[in-house]
């Protein structure tokens, strides 16, 4: 019976119009297929019974029922999901909030996900492998309602709600509806004759959210990536297989369908008649696999490169003779050995390289290569379908050119650009190509798996022991790490040495799923002799190098690896075997499973052991054999444990058997298979723009943000340098930081970069690309620039006033960016902007209140100067951004009052008021007497404080929008005073002191009459202007209508909303004498007290 194909619609430029004919949604191709295909076998499902293995097949007619009943048991099942708006015309409300899918990889998880497709709710497919933390995370970002678990997947989605728990509501979880109950029994009635789809199912070709995947991730955790219709229909699209009798055949597929590979399989079933073949274990081994190909009557596979090794190595050829009849192999999801590959390939099996990208889709077309097509294996073939884009890199060896690709995916506006570097084939340049590396750093495992290294390299290296720290294992099936001590070591140190790490280890570990975490102290390669990993000229980790130059360390990682033993491992006890191993497998793999709830005979990897868990059995079974030579009693074990063995003996019965000599072991797998993967969190790290980031408060919070473990990353952008400079805009900000005392580790330095920018231009003077890269990348920003000028007035703020703005309209396009439909509640970027006291100079006159509260401000309270009323103006702004955007973005100020200077490095800016109050006491010879009290509060202080503030979540701060900034501890001017020092140099009218003689204190003169003496001092003949002698001068206004009165203490700032919010403004105590002493002496040592 042939198969009658429909006529896919994607919307882009290579399909051109669409129409009403074509199909552009998954549920339409069921459809389409139940009317035409009805009698054609969709899916080859093997089953297990016992140790036999059977199928079942599923036509197209029998899927579409199939998902009927899915749809009617969705409706009945979960509170969420209206029957009535889903299957009615009605287009005037939301999505419902996703559902998601964490179920093991059969027909069963493709019935559920077209169910859901069709009633218009939105499927997240996650990833059978995925840690509770991961599950948690991803279901807090999307805004997942509910939850499909199959059973042996129950408990670990069960903690991944418990983890998800700020959500509004809870959330859902079912035991997901057995594929072959969902066929038809007669517990279900058979489903009427409606479609599969909704009216509303599909609403645009742009409509983001209605399947949901999730990402490896760039910045620890997995994150959510909304995808259209047309991504899912794309998966019928990836062949070049026009030739009906290569396409209508049998495909077997070890790919999960919870990744992207995998769907390719599913998806070309229902577009061309390759009916799909899927097994009855996501882990299988190499014997497995080619008695399910035999057993389906397969002609093709899909499998990734660790399954294809294994097949490789199998005795006497039988993998290599299994594929030779095959029209093609299609391997993909990580790289394949070259020795592997190069044997195949000349036994004459038909290797196709697959490639793809999750946030794309696959790249690469599925073929059978001809014999007359010189097809080469090493490279994979673009498809011609798709809006790609092939750009060769500018600074790559013209012999050996480089290029990276960019599409733009169906449906999706905006372009993506991927990671990995790729090769031409010389003979095909336009149409073959291969990976040869990556713009960052991940490593790609033997099984597929990704892992990115920074979170354990960085945990290790910003230890007390470890100079610099390298994750390898590219193209091994388990990572290591090789570690520089940070002083020298001898042989008899090494153990102790990874003693001393290895907590570090096991806690980094706690925090990456299995297969980026460091599984043995054997693991540790340590570099000695002198040796060192090499770096760049920038200080980064030359890691090609490094691994080639320590390639035998890394070597004898592994084979020790393979042959290590445990001590602490008990023997097993053979006359008690199957109690002893089923002790061994609860007690040391953090068995989930409870020791009633399983038997002997119950397949292991059915009741939910990963790859990773089957790898530390086998180890645990190499180390518990007991010591006695074999044969040297009835106890004794007589089958060597192999790398394969817990595939091949997946019970407590079969290993106990096994083990006795009284089972058949096949040798083959060198290790174990372990799909696919989740990139290592960096628990929810921030990215900040700064601003300001060269001043005494910007230097003092760059360094603070630098420095703490959840900010990834810090943009500073500021102005434009007027005068003309070659110094970066990285350097210039290194050096301000440097010049106030500041030291930035290599850890803090590597977070930051820097712009250069007219901010009060639109789009803060970016271009579009620039703006929208920094949009999409900020969590939060601190606006703390402004021109310290207290002589301006209110209208030369203007372009301040645009500023703000700009950094207005920028969180609100990070917030777009960065919002995931049916996300409850969506992340909202923060932008907190650094007011003044002098807000609220007379809060206290105009309401007798003594304490000024963290409220919006009238325009009488402010102090009469351009400076403070600019600030007036930008406070109203943020509380109208809160009250109109409040659910798009934490818009929030901090009115901060008196910082003196950081008590860490004594520096103090002279061009503020106390410096300038002190170097124009010493220039006329007296000090100002000032009633009341003085709240300093260190610049170091502030900074860490304002850091608190700025980085407080949303569910912790609320809508809170006004903080007051202080140090709470108040204490009397007369005693800061009195902290201060006679000058060191005379006064013009003093007589010349002797050295025998100290100088005596400065006199103290009220403060009317010290300012008096201020304007009318003339400076010495010596002073370069009257300004940098006497600089009280230039800031006249501030000193005569806003000074004294805050200075007094009059004004008093509440602080109920910042010391909830800062853990460090709780902890301030006031600065003493030695504080001040450093103060003074920073001023002297740089010149400012003569």
């Amino acid at each position: 019976m042939p198969f009658v194909r429909g006529e896919l619609w994607l919307p882009t430029k290579n399909y051109g119009p669409y129409r009403p004919s074509c199909i552009r949604t998954l549920p339409e191709l069921v459809e389409h297929n139940a009317k035409h295909n009805a009698d054609y076998i969709f899916c080859r499902q093997v089953l297990k019974k016992g140790a036999d293995l059977g199928f079942r097949d599923i036509t197209h007619g029998q899927l579409k029922t199939a998902i009927l009943n899915c749809q009617d048991w969705l409706l009945g099942t979960f509170e969420h999901l209206e029957r009535q708006k889903l299957l009615s015309n009605i287009s005037d409300f939301g999505r419902p909030r996703p559902v998601a899918l964490f179920m093991d990889s059969d027909v069963g998880l493709w019935i559920h996900l077209l169910a859901l497709a069709g009633l218009g709710v939105p499927c997240f497919g996650l990833s059978a492998r995925l840690s509770p933390t991961a599950i948690g995370h991803l279901l807090k970002e999307s805004g997942a309602r509910g939850v499909i678990a199959s059973d042996r997947l129950h408990s670990t989605a069960k903690e991944g709600i418990v983890l998800a728990g700020s959500m509004d509501d809870s959330i859902e979880l079912h035991a997901h509806k057995s594929w072959d109950v969902l066929l038809g029994s007669d517990s279900l009635p058979a489903p009427d004759g409606r479609p599969v789809y909704t009216p509303e199912h599909f609403r645009s070709d742009e409509e983001p959210g209605v399947f949901l995947l999730h990402s490896s991730g760039t910045t620890g955790l997995p994150k959510v990536q909304p995808q259209t219709h047309a991504f899912l229909l794309q998966f019928g699209t990836i062949h070049a297989l026009d030739d009906p009798q290569e396409a209508e055949n049998f495909n077997f597929s070890m790919l999960p369908l919870y990744h992207g590979f995998g769907l390719v399989a599913a998806g070309l079933s229902m577009s061309v008649g390759l009916t799909v073949c899927l097994p009855h274990s996501a882990i299988c081994s190499a014997e497995s696999v080619i008695a399910s190909m035999a057993l389906t009557d397969a002609r093709s596979l899909m499998v990734a490169p660790s399954t294809l090794e294994d097949l490789s190595l199998l005795e006497d050829r039988r993998g290599i003779d299994a594929m030779l009849p095959l029209q093609f192999v299609a391997f993909g999801g990580g790289p394949l050995k070259m020795s592997v590959g190069e044997s195949l390939a000349a036994a004459g099996v038909n290797l196709v390289n697959h490639y793809g990208a999750s946030d794309i889709c696959s790249l690469a077309p599925i073929f059978a290569p001809k014999p007359d097509s010189n097809y080469d294996w090493h490279y994979f073939r673009v498809r011609q379908d798709l809006d790609l884009d092939i750009t060769r890199l500018e600074d790559s060896n013209p012999d050996d050119p480089r290029f990276t690709l960019s599409a733009f995916p169906p449906g999706l506006k905006g372009l993506v650009t991927l990671q990995d570097q790729l090769a031409c084939n010389p003979n095909k340049p336009d149409t073959d190509f291969k990976t040869v590396g990556r713009n960052d750093d991940w490593i790609v495992l033997a099984t597929g798996e990704k892992v990115l290294p920074g979170l354990m390299e960085n945990t290790l290296a910003e230890s007390e022991f470890c100079k610099t720290a390298l994750v390898f294992g590219q193209s091994r099936f388990e990572v290591g790490i090789l570690v520089e001590p940070k002083k020298p070591l001898n042989q008899d140190q090494l153990d102790d040495f990874k003693s001393d790490i290895w907590p570090i280890i096991e806690q980094a570990n706690t925090k990456m799923d299995a297969q980026s975490q460091v599984t043995s102290k054997s693991a540790i390669c340590i570099v000695t002799d002198g040796a060192r990993i090499p770096r760049t000229d920038k200080g980064t980790i030359k890691r090609k190098d490094a691994y080639e130059e320590f390639e035998k360390e890394i070597d004898q990682v592994y084979l020790d690896l393979e042959s290590m033993t445990d001590p602490s491992v008990p023997a097993l006890d053979m006359n008690r075997l199957e109690a002893a191993l089923k002790s061994l497998i609860q007690d040391r793999l953090s068995w989930k499973v409870p020791t009633d709830a399983w038997t002997d005979a119950d397949d292991l990897f059915d009741l939910g052991m990963d790859s990773l868990q089957a790898l530390k059995l086998r180890r645990l079974l190499v180390s518990s054999m007991p010591s006695s030579p074999k044969g040297s009693g009835p106890s004794s074990p007589v089958t060597p444990i192999t790398r394969e063995f817990v595939y091949l003996n997946s019970s407590v019965e079969k290993l106990a058997r096994a083990i006795r000599g009284q089972g058949a072991e096949k040798n083959g797998i060198e290790e174990y298979l372990d799909e696919f993967t989740l990139d290592s969190p960096s628990s929810n790290g921030h990215v900040v723009l700064l601003t300001g980031s060269t001043g005494s408060l910007g230097s003092h919070l760059l360094a603070h943000l630098a420095d703490l473990p959840d900010v990834n990353r810090i943009i500073c952008l500021d102005r434009i340098p007027q005068s003309n400079t070659s110094d970066s805009p990285l350097a210039r900000v290194v050096s301000a930081a440097e010049d106030k005392g500041i030291k930035f580790p290599t850890h803090a330095i590597s977070k930051i970069s820097a712009l250069q920018t007219n901010s009060a231009s639109p789009l803060l003077g970016l271009d579009h690309a620039a703006y929208n890269e920094l949009a999409g990348s900020i969590t939060h920003i601190i606006h703390n620039a402004w021109p310290v000028d207290f002589k301006r007035r209110l209208a030369s703020f203007k372009s301040q006033f645009r500023v703000l703005q700009n950094l207005i309209d920028l969180a609100l396009a990070a917030s777009k960016q960065s919002a995931i439909p049916f996300s409850s509640p969506p992340r909202k970027p923060s932008l907190l902007f650094i007011s003044t006291i002098a807000t609220a100079a007379h809060h206290t006159s105009l309401t007798g209140e003594t304490i000024v509260p963290e409220i919006p401000m009238s325009k009488e309270s402010v102090a009469e100067i351009g400076y403070a009323q600019a600030k007036f103006v930008c406070e109203k702004m943020i509380e109208r951004a809160a009250a109109a955007h409040g659910n798009e973005m934490q818009a929030k100020y901090i009115r901060v009052g008196q910082m003196s200077g950081a008590l860490r490095s004594g520096y103090w800016n002279e061009k503020e008021h106390f410096p300038a109050l002190v170097r124009s006491s010493f220039e006329v010879g007296a000090l100002p007497v000032i009633k009341g009290t003085l709240s300093w509060l260190p610049v170091d202080q502030a900074a860490a404080s304002i850091s608190d503030i700025a980085l407080c979540s949303s569910s912790s701060s609320g809508s809170t929008v006004v903080y007051h900034l202080e140090n709470p501890i108040r204490q009397s001017w007369h005693d800061g005073a009195t902290f201060l020092p006679a000058p060191e140099l005379p006064n013009p009218s003093s007589p010349s002191p002797t050295s025998s003689t100290p100088p005596k204190p400065l006199p103290l003169l009220p403060y009317p009459t010290w300012l008096s003496k201020v304007r009318t001092h003339a400076p010495s003949s010596s002073s370069p202007g009257p300004s940098s002698r006497n600089p009280v001068l230039t800031l006249l206004d501030f000193f005569e209508n806003g000074f004294e009165h805050m200075a007094q203490g009059e004004v008093v700032l509440g602080m109920e909303n910042a010391r909830a919010a800062s853990a460090t403004l709780r902890r301030v105590r006031v600065v003493g004498e030695e504080g001040v002493e450093r103060y003074v002496g920073n001023w002297r040592g740089r010149g400012l007290l003569g």
